[in-house]
């Protein structure tokens, strides 16, 4: 059990850590897609507010200027996220040092060749050696021949066995592109846009259970499409699919409000009483 000076309360223990879990997660978020989009660290055509939309939180821009962590250059137009490079690598970093399939495929060919190649030059080396020892114990023993005794070192099979062959190395895990945080800058919904792979979990960080995967029917993609195709607004991919997860609750709350037996509806007019009163003289 812990004790609580009297400046502090419970309540404000509880609200600093769940702020700290909050801001925790906001900045894997935010560096996940500084990650994938920034080149070497720097967001181009991009201001403090640009991070605010791709976190869904306003102000968390300016928080991250105020502590150093990211700098708006006014002149250039962009955020620069210092010392980026030092502890993470960029989307363009590592697409120029990626392989691909058929450099894989290739390097695999040149090593099992490599590999059968020594093992055949091993067994060589073996039965090479075998028999200059025998011949070498031969001479040294001439007794053995004048008794009459002969021993073939030319006949070898049996017993040295040929070394098992060392299988090839598997080729190296493609583990595919990271995640995928759409195109990066402002946009308006087309009739072809789709929510990032990872909408539910990003739904879920903030505070949004849209259920289970992907979190939406096509009938619900496309209603969402339909209504801000003619608005033409122009927003971030993380702001696009917030906007989707509240679309999606609140279309989906009006969708599950039912009048059970006996309630009334708020909603209904009543009809007037036309009864008249008794003893009543209009």
């Amino acid at each position: 059990m812990f004790t609580l000076s009297h400046n502090t309360t419970l309540s404000d223990v509880v609200t600093r850590n769940v702020t700290r879990n909050v801001t925790v997660s906001l900045l894997v978020t935010f560096w996940s897609a500084a990650n994938e989009h920034s080149r070497n660290g720097v967001f181009e055509n991009a201001d403090l507010s640009d991070i605010d939309d791709i976190v869904g939180v306003p102000g968390f821009g300016a928080a991250l200027s105020t502590v150093g962590w990211a700098i708006y250059d006014a002149e250039n137009n962009c955020v620069i996220l210092p010392n980026f490079n030092e502890y993470n690598t960029s989307g363009d970093m590592r697409s120029a040092t990626a392989k691909t399939n058929a450099q894989r495929q290739k390097e695999f060919r040149e090593r099992k060749k490599l590999q059968e190649s020594n093992v055949t030059s091993n067994v060589t080396n073996n039965v090479t050696r075998n028999h200059r020892e025998e011949k070498r114990r031969e001479d040294l023993n001439p007794e053995r021949e004048l008794a009459g005794g002969s021993h073939s070192g030319d006949d070898i099979s049996g017993n040295h066995p040929p070394l098992p062959a060392i299988p090839p190395k598997p080729q190296n895990e493609d583990f595919g592109p990271g995640l995928d945080f759409g195109p990066l800058g402002k946009f308006p919904i087309t009739d072809s846009w789709t929510p990032s792979p990872d909408f539910v979990r990003q739904a879920a960080l903030w505070g949004k259970n849209v259920g289970t995967e992907p979190g939406y029917t096509a009938e619900e993609l496309q209603q969402f499409r339909d209504y801000w195709i003619p608005d033409g607004k122009v927003k971030h991919q993380l702001a696009w699919e917030q906007t989707f997860a509240n679309s999606l609750l609140q279309s989906r709350g009006h969708g599950q409000r039912t009048v059970h037996a006996g309630q009334r509806d708020p909603n209904r007019i009543s009809e007037p009483d036309k009864t008249i009163p008794t003893g009543f003289r209009g």
